[in-house]
């Protein structure tokens, strides 16, 4: 098994299932203080009507074409354009994770422009991106996203008060009705859906009188009840484990590289052997890389910014240092506290 695919492996268990909203304070309301007045620059900027939140995307006003001269801030100077703007037959806008990344992209800025600029930085993006309607469609799109974030921020308070299955419910409920069920599904299924299953997995862990059989059948259907794109790596993992439990055992055998590569070629053969010498070197400059994520990480937690704005400055280290797959495995362990 490749590096990669082991990291894909080892990814989805326990995915997201403690977010920065469960784990940083946000004040209930904006105010100018630094540490908040980017939220309150998007909440003064949003023009979304109350009564528009859950009905279906409509254009939003035209804008003027971004300068061409529009100058990148020094957190994104030099990176590409993360996400993508999709169309279906009928030139409609479609929600996809790619859209949710191009606006987290941008917003990452919140602190360092204004919501304005970071306006003209999206339309210069959509520009390269997608058609004139299409444009449009997403910068409703994006109005509506912000009036999500700002709803999300507002009710932090009394989220924070529930339990973690009340509090999962009750934002998936905000989502809904802030963003549409089309929107919220697109944004956002995928990880209530590891959520869900994580929280049913520790219930079940929790459940008293079960046999290993029955224990056994129980986790299956939960299994069963995730979508593939979740389901089929989470079976790879399994297996993984048990390799990995197999390697950890031989390799508490011996510290002797060459006796170890003995083992290693008796158990698993000499082609896998190979592979895992080199995962053991991919093992150490993936600590290197992590230990480095810890530092920004740490830094930007330090800075005088709202938190979602933290969060999103972290998101965009992810995205310009990692792939997909090792970004869900940072996130997973960052979950269950082991980063």
């Amino acid at each position: 098994m490749s590096n990669r695919g082991l990291w894909l492996a080892l990814a989805f268990f326990g995915l997201l299932l403690i977010g920065w909203l469960f784990t940083q304070a946000i004040p209930s309301k904006p105010s100018l203080s630094k540490s908040t007045q980017s939220t309150a620059r998007v909440l003064a900027h949003t023009s979304l009507r109350p009564q528009d939140l859950d009905t279906r995307v409509e254009p939003a006003p035209a804008l003027p074409a971004a300068p061409p001269n529009l100058e990148l801030p020094p957190s994104l100077a030099g990176t590409e354009i993360d996400g993508a703007v999709e169309l279906d037959t009928n030139g409609q806008l479609r929600p996809t994770q790619s859209l949710r990344r191009l606006f987290d992209q941008v917003l990452t800025l919140i602190g360092e422009r204004s919501i304005d600029e970071i306006r003209a930085l999206l339309v210069s993006r959509l520009d390269v991106l997608t058609t004139a309607d299409g444009k449009r469609q997403a910068l409703a799109a994006f109005e509506r996203y912000l009036r999500y974030l700002q709803a999300q921020s507002e009710a932090a308070p009394a989220l924070k008060s529930l339990d973690l299955t009340g509090r999962l419910a009750a934002l998936k409920d905000l989502r809904r009705q802030q963003l549409g069920s089309e929107m919220a599904d697109a944004f956002f299924a995928d990880e209530e859906a590891y959520q869900q299953f994580t929280l049913a997995q520790r219930e079940l862990s929790q459940t008293p009188d079960l046999t290993a059989k029955e224990r056994a059948s129980r986790e299956r259907d939960l299994v069963a009840q995730l979508p593939e794109s979740a389901r089929l790596p989470l079976l790879e993992q399994r297996a993984t484990e048990l390799a990995l439990a197999d390697a950890q055992q031989i390799e508490s055998q011996t510290n002797d590289a060459d006796e170890l590569e003995r083992l290693r070629a008796e158990r698993f053969g000499a082609e896998a052997a190979v592979r895992m010498q080199a995962l053991d070197q991919e093992r150490a400059l993936w600590q290197q890389r992590i230990s480095a994520y810890q530092a920004e990480r740490a830094r930007i937690r330090s800075m005088r910014m709202h938190s979602g704005a933290q969060q999103s400055a972290i998101d965009e280290y992810l995205s310009r240092r990692f792939d997909e797959a090792e970004q869900r495995r940072i996130r997973s362990l960052e979950a269950i506290g082991e980063i």
